[in-house]
């Protein structure tokens, strides 16, 4: 029988290590008994993108501690539409908070407006992960199970850890990181809004439209499928052939992802 990471390290050295991150990990502490004090302390003086990370690395703990729980692999999945529109609410309103009282705010409307977009984004990302079963306990990406097949237990274990719980939820964070640039630069200097912004805005949008469009009408399509199925018709056209080629599908075997190419291109 070949030897496995678990084998060479053992689950004491493991957690050994998770203690050691988690302490320098964790917020400064004050002279008060209240966490609730020292986040809100820490949140004020914190960089903001430092905090996003610090933030995606809690939900990259609560992600590995339910795929232990449940044994399902899918939870990054679960926050890939939602953990974006935070963060970017984080950087467009983290100084509405600490903002000082008598001094002008310093008003970046260009991290208003891409915050708004991915908002946008995000509740077509949602809904259309949601209605797909997306959220249920037990709903995992069939990807994960055949990699669970094929990779030793011992490595699994740690691809599990550091690729779907701490990559991916990093990636969320990088994904939004231009949000955070812009509030930064503006602190370097003010650019007014320009045409770039406006055919970034129209760009985004029509990428948006795009692909709720075509969500809609592949919706439709297997809903109608899977009625026939059910129904035990025989299937002809896209249903015996097995995927759409009327609508936006007759330009393009994907315009879903065309669109979201087209959103964060």
């Amino acid at each position: 029988m070949p030897i496995t990471i678990a084998d060479i390290i053992s689950w004491d050295t493991f957690a050994s290590l998770l203690m050691d991150g988690y302490q320098k990990l964790r917020l400064p502490s004050s002279d008060n008994t209240s966490i609730a004090l020292d986040f809100v302390i820490f949140h004020a003086t914190a960089d903001p993108l430092i905090f996003a990370i610090r933030t995606s690395l809690l939900f990259a703990f609560i992600c590995w501690f339910q795929s232990m729980a449940t044994g399902t692999h899918s939870w990054v999945d679960k926050l890939w539409s939602i953990a974006p529109v935070l963060y970017s609410i984080h950087y467009a309103i983290r100084d509405m908070f600490y903002w000082p009282k008598g001094e002008a705010f310093h008003y970046v409307p260009r991290v208003y407006i891409v915050t708004a977009l991915i908002a946008l984004w995000g509740i077509r990302l949602t809904y259309n992960f949601y209605r797909k079963g997306g959220y249920g306990i037990d709903s995992e990406d069939y990807r994960w199970p055949y990699l669970g097949t094929v990779i030793p237990s011992g490595i699994w274990f740690f691809f599990n850890i550091f690729f779907i719980c701490i990559f991916q939820n990093l990636l969320l964070v990088a994904i939004t990181a231009p949000v955070y640039t812009a509030w930064r630069a503006s602190f370097i200097e003010t650019t007014p809004l320009n045409w770039i912004d406006a055919l970034a805005t129209l760009s985004f949008i029509g990428g948006l439209t795009l692909e709720t469009l075509a969500d809609e009408q592949q919706w439709a399509f297997q809903e109608a499928k899977r009625k026939a199925i059910a129904k035990k018709e025989v299937l002809t056209g896209d249903f015996k052939r097995g995927f759409l080629t009327q609508g936006l599908f007759k330009y393009s075997r994907h315009p879903n992802f065309f669109g979201e190419m087209t959103i964060w291109w």
